[in-house]
């Protein structure tokens, strides 16, 4: 049975930078890539009559694992020798992504009507199978957009190392979505749904190793504050009470923080 033991050789620091470094083309194209090249490994390729022959099974598991990564590795150097600078290639699949869409939505409506079928469920089809490949990249806007507020908070509290921090456990978050989408895909061959289910196994797995955002930590923090807040009979809940309006959330727990300090049921042992 395939779980942590299976990929735990992988998590190494070395691993670790080589796929911060594939991780613009990852979000791009280089999921597709691996989700394709593992399937074609574990469950064989297609023959002239669409059935798949030649799969190694998930015995073979470890092997698409690597063969997967060279491939993903080799299309990122590939694009780079293309485009001069990876940042130039992902502006130009955002900048032709509309048009992209649009295409494949003509394209498939084209195509199901001459072959006797519904045009719209044939657009509807090419269009998904387009979003389908970009998923990984319009899914990783979106994330990063949620992100924005949490980094912000914590570059203001805690200064750029701590913003700089947010921002790296944001990366690893899409990109163990990203790779587990490929991998889920791969072994789970329902259009989405094997994708889904392995992006979010993923994304655990990276929430695991990376740890709580800074806005997760710090409601934490307040809750178990308030916790103790209410069980403190020196409490004021007038004017002095430390949340009361008018305060910020620092000098709110500050002074708090001072009226509990020499009060021994608020002292903790080890």
């Amino acid at each position: 049975m395939l779980g942590i033991s299976s990929i735990s050789p992988y998590l190494t620091w070395g691993n670790a930078k080589r796929l911060g470094k594939l991780f613009p083309y990852f979000v791009t194209e280089g999921s597709d890539v691996m989700s394709k090249s593992m399937e074609a490994t574990i469950r064989g390729v297609k023959d002239a009559t669409g059935k798949r022959v030649g799969g190694t099974g998930l015995s073979g598991f470890k092997g698409a694992l690597r063969t997967g990564l060279h491939e993903v590795e080799a299309g990122h150097s590939a694009l780079v020798a293309k485009y001069g600078s990876f940042p130039k290639y992902v502006g130009k699949v955002l900048k032709n992504l509309p048009g992209e869409m649009s295409a494949a939505w003509k394209a498939g409506g084209e195509a199901a009507a001459a072959a006797g079928k519904s045009s719209l469920m044939g657009s509807l089809k090419s269009v998904g199978s387009v979003g389908l490949k970009r998923l990984p990249l319009i899914g990783s806007l979106i994330y990063m957009a949620t992100e924005v507020p949490n980094i912000f908070r914590a570059t203001k509290d805690g200064g750029i190392v701590s913003g700089a921090a947010e921002t790296l456990k944001a990366g690893a978050r899409i990109g163990g979505f990203t790779a587990g989408m490929a991998i889920g895909q791969a072994l789970i061959p329902i259009p989405l749904v094997g994708g889904l289910i392995g992006g979010m196994v993923g994304e655990f797995l990276a929430s695991t190793i990376v740890g709580k955002s800074y806005t997760e930590q710090k409601e934490e923090i307040q809750q178990e504050a308030l916790a103790q807040a209410a069980q403190y009979q020196g409490f004021d809940t007038g004017a002095t009470n430390p949340f009361a309006t008018g305060m910020t959330e620092q000098q709110q727990l500050a002074m708090l923080q001072q009226m509990m300090a020499n009060d021994p049921r608020f002292q903790r042992t080890v």
